[in-house]
């Protein structure tokens, strides 16, 4: 494989419209965002419903899709059993309250879809003082189904307190709403199901509210422990940067890397970077791009090293398995006590 091909390469996002959506994704995100209800930049997506796009190299202007299949799997992923991406990186910027929703696990949704379900997390970017998220419930899943039938969804939801830097865990199966102001971004299965319950009853241009579904989420709908507040995650230090493990479920990884200066590491995997802070530069096999906020990269396992320099702080999904990832993690201090502040790998027991 020639190694143009081996280089990391900028992705151009698709851009998703909803009632919720705004300005606010131009303002704070995308200046380049195309329509004034934007409400979705799908940073990283290989989702048939919405596909990035290649921004240069060799395979410029080519889907995300498209890009992979040019490598093996074992090129692309470091891996050969992975047949198609499995997740999907976006933010979110609401204007308005999201619906409340709930999304399958793998089992429902194969049952219920034929396709993968929906785990994801949210990395708060940006949130008003004093914002508050629908995470989970107040009572049983089973009491909520009375709830439902009583016309009393709204009493029954639960709120947390969120600022920004927050990770949230968001398991299949678990009530929950993004609200209005609240940026995120979003690493997911690649899976576009959802059953809202509650939309807040608005309506579009044309006097008619979207559809409920009621049924469906009440089959997926799971009870949880209490929240215990956002993902801690481990961190270490590795050069002139910080290093944070926290997330590692079956379809998706996700780190946090904060550079002052300079951080070079090898690579078991693919990974996605979003840029969310500061800037800098990003070499792979020999070629140097310039990085800043707002930008989503991949980087193919075959570009074996990458090195990053300036000031910034990164998001970087993966699909990096939970043995890899724990073996690493005690590699560099951590206790096995300590693997429990990595949220989602016990979904690997």
């Amino acid at each position: 494989m020639r190694d143009s091909l081996k280089e990391a390469v900028q992705l151009s996002p698709y851009f998703a419209r909803a009632l919720w959506g705004g300005t606010l994704m131009q303002e704070c995100w995308r200046p380049t965002a195309p329509f004034q209800d934007t409400s979705e930049s799908w940073e990283v997506s290989a989702h048939p419903t919405g596909m990035s796009v290649i921004m240069d190299g060799p395979m410029a202007g080519k889907t995300l899709s498209e890009y992979i299949a040019a490598f093996s799997s074992r090129d692309f992923y470091g891996r050969d059993e992975i047949s198609d991406f499995p997740m999907l990186i976006k933010v979110i910027a609401p204007e308005k309250d999201l619906s409340v929703q709930v999304h399958p696990d793998d089992a429902a949704a194969r049952r219920m879809t034929g396709g993968r379900g929906k785990t994801e997390a949210w990395v708060i970017l940006q949130a008003p003082k004093g914002a508050q998220i629908i995470y989970g419930l107040d009572c049983t899943a089973a009491d909520f189904a009375h709830a439902v039938s009583a016309g009393d969804i709204v009493s029954s939801l639960r709120s947390i307190p969120v600022r920004a830097g927050d990770v949230i865990d968001i398991p299949a199966g678990m009530m929950h709403a993004l609200t209005s102001g609240v940026i995120v971004y979003e690493i997911q299965q690649s899976c576009d199901t959802t059953y809202r319950v509650y939309d807040w009853d608005r309506v579009d241009a044309e006097g008619k509210s979207r559809p409920l579904h009621i049924a469906e989420a009440l089959e997926v709908l799971k009870d949880f422990p209490p929240y215990k507040g956002p993902v801690k995650g481990y961190s270490w230090r590795e050069g002139d940067a910080q290093r944070t493990a926290l997330l590692c479920h079956h379809d998706f990884a996700l780190e946090r890397l904060s550079i002052n200066g300079a951080w070079s590491g090898s690579l078991q995997t693919c990974y996605a970077i979003t840029v969310t802070a500061g800037q800098g530069t990003l070499t792979t096999v020999g070629k140097s791009r310039r990085l800043q906020r707002g930008q989503s990269w991949i980087v193919p396992a075959c570009a074996e090293t990458m090195k990053i320099q300036g000031e910034c702080t990164l998001l970087m999904g993966s699909v990096l398995p939970w043995s890899s990832m724990r073996e690493w993690v005690l590699s560099h201090g951590a206790r096995e006590k300590d693997l429990d502040s990595i949220a989602g790998w016990r979904c690997h027991e």
